[in-house]
């Protein structure tokens, strides 16, 4: 942290002796951040926030470049100078989400959000909405349990939380949970066709036709296809 001060101190001191403008300081940190000079570019882009101070993808890359450096201090302080400035929360954790998986690094988009929820109290609901459609699209089966458990506690109804919970459990090989879940979305929503079918279909895998059937009979009902008359024309 020290050292960071000391580098944006020389820089701005070396800046400010002669006119460098805005689009200067873009190339000099785009420079820097494509080499992974992490703290040179980080301070580059505090002097380009100093001028522009809603500029989410400068947010965002310095965020990134922050985190490359384990500087939570200074993700923290980048965070809050734009929600001072009321920036979009979904332009700003899309844009560090993009700038972290360009650099191979997901993590530090986790762990952004996981501090900044921490920190911020009021923002965690939101993060954790976040977190777990991040965790959703990546098939990260331990994040898709651990944030739809987070989002249903409170909503413990919602169709499309206990559907990735699901997912998670079914992702993870966890099938008594899974199974408890996608009956507890029946019971809310018997024509669930996706439900009808993970239950068909595992019963099936188990080798317990009978119990296979009626949901695959369901599913066939709503929404009939070649493969369940086949499954269930087998065996008469």
């Amino acid at each position: 942290m020290k050292s960071f001060f000391v580098l944006l101190a020389v820089l701005m001191t070396a800046l400010s002796s002669s006119a460098v403008t805005y689009d200067e300081l873009a190339v000099k940190a785009d420079r820097f951040y494509r080499h992974g000079e992490w703290l040179s570019a980080l301070a580059m882009m505090h002097l380009m926030l100093d001028e522009r101070p809603d500029e989410v993808p400068v947010q965002a890359r310095a965020i990134v470049a922050a985190g490359m450096t384990a500087d939570s201090v200074a993700q923290l302080r980048i965070t809050r100078r734009a929600i001072d400035r009321h920036v979009p929360f979904d332009s700003l954790f899309h844009s560090v989400e993009k700038a972290a998986l360009a650099q191979g690094r997901p993590a530090i988009y986790t762990g952004y959000l996981e501090r900044i929820a921490a920190a911020e109290p009021w923002l965690a609901r939101s993060i954790d909405s976040y977190l777990l459609a991040f965790y959703t699209f990546r098939r990260n089966a331990e994040g898709m349990i651990c944030y739809s458990l987070k989002m249903l506690d409170g909503m413990p109804d919602n169709l499309k939380f206990l559907k990735i919970l699901a997912d998670g459990y079914m992702t993870d090989g966890q099938w008594e949970n899974a199974v408890s879940v996608l009956e507890r979305i029946l019971e809310l929503s018997p024509d669930d066709t996706g439900s009808l079918l993970s239950l068909g279909n595992y019963y099936l895998a188990v080798g317990d036709r009978a119990r296979a059937l009626p949901y695959l009979r369901r599913a066939c009902d709503i929404h009939p296809t070649p493969y369940l008359e086949k499954i269930l024309s087998e065996g008469k």
